[in-house]
């Protein structure tokens, strides 16, 4: 796919995913951009003649807000919510006018109309991309700037400790057996998403068996994680962390504190099944992602109160674990590449 733009200065916005090719021509110089398998252009007053070129298709718009799909077989899906588009399709050298709430499919051997629905589309929302156009990475707790811990409210007896583990437990707090409570933090390192955008997010926990409490005396264990929100207390280091210094909580580390974290997701463990993988995904985890802006997310473990104290302390692998995955982040990130080149002229040298 390319945009091509006529000897003036660019009145348009567009956003496009990064396996396309877009070349934008100018009075001095062109340039190209790999970018994706979709665009969704906003053509201001003063750009008009804007053009976007398909394997089977050259759209001309005359001043619109318009989304273009291609497949990988080339078919180009054009939708227009506003505006006119002159779409001419290669194949028969036919141009037709596609106008607002209108659609139209151009394959290599024909076009026929596009049934789809045209909702009011706000520029500033990506337009839908297929999961198997979303790159999928993985981020762990054990490479570049990661890591996890946990705390616990007293002091931990040298046969509970376990590298390999991070215990989590709640107890009330006025039962009078508070020091057996732990939660735990993770640290993931995001500077690896190079500017991609989080599209979905999912977080898996693999349990382990501790063999610490008893089991018997609840049937389930809620979990709950939370999202640190204030970047500033993410500098924390595993070995250092307290109950008293525990980033996102007050009241020496009783309480969370809802100023400083959000809830990404619950999940529950039932008593026959510790050692399965749990996990969260949604869109608070991944809004939680997106908002990022130091290249890190912090995610307290809790689990919400339960019983007495010779209740279950349940347990999931850490980096530190030899053979389990460590909690680890599953994203799918869409690479699409945005510019608004509204009244910018090319020779200015914007590239």
């Amino acid at each position: 796919m390319c945009f091509r733009k006529p000897a003036s200065c660019f009145g348009e916005s567009f956003l496009a995913s990064k396996s396309a090719r877009i070349l934008v021509l100018g009075r001095v110089r062109s340039r190209s951009i790999k970018c994706g398998l979709g665009v969704h252009a906003k053509v201001h007053p003063g750009g008009e003649g804007f053009v976007v070129e398909t394997p089977t298709s050259e759209l001309t718009d005359q001043g619109t807000v318009f989304v273009v799909n291609v497949s990988p077989r080339g078919t180009s899906d054009l939708q227009v919510f506003d505006g006119l588009v002159d779409a001419k399709h290669l194949g028969s050298g036919k141009t037709i006018e596609v106008r607002s709430k209108s659609g139209l499919r151009l394959s290599r051997d024909k076009t026929e109309p596009l049934d789809a629905s045209f909702e009011s589309l706000a520029f500033e929302n990506l337009p839908a991309i297929p999961a198997d156009d979303l790159r999928r990475i993985q981020i762990s707790t054990t490479v570049g700037h990661e890591h996890d811990g946990y705390i616990i409210a007293g002091t931990e007896r040298a046969t509970t400790r376990s590298e390999g583990m991070l215990l989590v437990k709640e107890t009330p707090v006025d039962d009078g057996q508070a020091p057996w409570r732990r939660r735990a933090y993770l640290h993931f390192d995001l500077s690896t998403l190079n500017g991609g955008t989080i599209r979905d997010a999912n977080l898996p926990l693999q349990g382990v068996a501790t063999g610490i409490g008893y089991l018997s005396i609840i049937p389930e264990t809620t979990f709950a994680v939370y999202g640190l929100t204030v970047e500033a207390a993410e500098d924390w280091n595993s070995d250092a962390l307290t109950w008293a210094n525990s980033p996102g909580f007050f009241d020496e580390g009783n309480r969370i504190n809802p100023e400083a974290t959000v809830l990404l997701g619950r999940f529950t463990v039932q008593r026959a099944n510790t050692t399965d993988v749990f996990s969260i995904d949604g869109e608070k985890l991944s809004e939680f992602l997106k908002a990022d802006t130091n290249g890190g997310a912090t995610m307290i473990l809790v689990s919400e109160p339960t019983g007495p104290h010779e209740c279950y302390a349940h347990g999931f692998a850490s980096s530190r674990h030899r053979d389990l995955q460590p909690p680890t982040l599953r994203l799918g990130i869409s690479e699409w590449f945005f510019s608004d080149f509204s009244g910018i002229c090319p020779e200015w040298g914007i590239f």
